[in-house]
């Protein structure tokens, strides 16, 4: 197997929200083309890593190396034009305007004509294509959860982070979404997200870490964690 270019690396990181420690050690590595998963109970940091990835807090400790640059105290403006766009959890989208405009505020920072990016995210969800024009707060759940992948793949960044894909969504989308996942990452994109449905989140999985009270204490591949008794027992115990 051909060895995959570093995309990310996260070094001995560090993070507070005045005394209260969110993260305490996380270490991880994200490769060209590769799906992780981090998975962890509420409060166990993975949203916050999340957010110290786009810049959106600050590390009190540690290392952020993205594509061979140390990014970790850059504004987030500078990263999102760097390549990192985020599906935030609760989606995001701007429910006031058009289905069209949240596209393009997705697209703010490419310097090319977003003609391509537009017939890419089309191709992926045709129903956006269909309700363009449509106010996008009058979208179903699953359908603005749609809007949010698309309006963060419209920079076509070079890695995706995702904050709870399938969280509030029924199981018929959140097969449908993770369908499209997978099919992203088929086409060679890069993704970082955290689940609580871990069972899904593993099934498509190339490797995942395990958080806990702001640690990264467990790393595998998909199989590797999916068998593990520790991660059978705390995060595996529901059907698919």
């Amino acid at each position: 197997m051909a060895k995959r270019n570093n995309v990310l690396t996260v070094q001995n990181l560090a993070v507070a929200y005045g005394h209260i420690q969110a993260i305490k050690k996380v270490d991880l590595q994200v490769n060209q083309g590769e799906l992780i998963v981090l998975l962890g109970s509420n409060g166990a940091g993975k949203s916050t890593l999340l957010h110290a990835l786009l810049g959106k807090v600050r590390p009190s400790r540690g290392r952020i190396i993205f594509m061979g640059q140390d990014i970790t105290q850059w504004p987030t403006e500078n990263i999102v034009a760097a390549g990192i766009s985020i599906v935030p959890e609760g989606r995001g989208i701007l429910s006031l305007m058009s289905v069209m405009e949240n596209l393009q505020l997705g697209a703010y920072h490419v310097k090319h004509d977003i003609t391509e990016n537009l017939h890419r995210v089309f191709k992926l969800f045709p129903l956006l294509e269909e309700r363009k024009k449509q106010q996008a707060g009058t979208l179903s759940g699953g359908e603005q959860q749609m809007l949010a992948l698309s309006r963060a793949l419209m920079s076509s960044p070079k890695l995706l982070l995702m904050d709870e894909p399938s969280l509030g969504l029924g199981p018929i989308i959140v097969n449908e979404l993770y369908a499209v996942i997978a099919d992203l990452h088929n086409k060679g994109q890069t993704i970082l997200l955290t689940e609580q449905n871990a069972r899904k989140a593993l099934k498509y999985a190339d490797r995942g870490y395990v958080f806990d009270l702001g640690t990264s204490v467990l790393s595998g591949t998909g199989p590797e964690l999916s068998s593990n008794p520790g991660v059978r027992k705390a995060y595996l115990g529901g059907g698919d």
